[in-house]
Parts: structure tokens; sequence; C-alpha cells
């Protein structure tokens, strides 16, 4: 039996206003903490075997945990070339902050 959140549950936040507005791709595994938040590499996505590997070790061991995809890569929208430190900083906090939110409640 596996927990790994199947891709029908993938959920979408929105990140950015106006001209940089983007959908980012994002799968949250309920749990305790402390939870796991996995920030990927260069043109790396959540459903890599890093990722996958770390989300199997969460199951496993009862951690909450969140992954997502930054413009651009993977499942989020959004065209490569259009991504920045800045752009995928937001994001990657944007992702995580909601995720500490939601495990509080």
């Amino acid at each position: 039996m596996t927990d790994i959140i199947p891709d029908a549950m993938l959920d979408f936040i929105d990140v950015g206003e106006g001209l940089s507005a983007r959908r980012i791709a994002v799968r949250r595994r309920r749990g305790q903490g402390p939870g796991l938040v996995w920030l990927g590499g260069f043109k790396s996505d959540m459903q890599g075997s890093k990722a996958l590997a770390l989300d199997a070790w969460a199951r496993d061991h009862g951690r909450a945990m969140v992954r997502f995809d930054y413009s651009g890569h993977g499942e989020s929208g959004g065209d490569f070339a259009d991504g920045t430190i800045g752009r995928w900083l937001e994001e990657a906090s944007r992702c995580s902050s909601g995720f500490a939110t939601a495990r509080r409640s």
C-alpha cells in the first residue's frame, strides 16, 4: 500500500500578479512535524527520483512534506526561459509558508 499523493490530488497555487502571475504545482503530505520541504535543483522536478524517495521516507516516518515545481519546471506553468532566481525564491517562499500555515490548522 502506498500513500504517495496521486496525480488526481495535484494542487496549484497562484504566485505573482499581472504579467508575472504563474501557477505553481504543489503536492502536500499530511503528517507530524518537523515537516520536509523539497527544493528542487536546476531543471529538476517534484516527480524525479530524489523527490519521490524523500516523499517515501516522509510517508514511512509519518512526516509532513511539501514538494513543488518552480515555474517553467515539471507540472507548473510558465516558460523556463522566463525564470529568475528572484521568481523561484518567491515561489519557494510562498509554497513553504503555505505549508507551515497548513500544518498548524
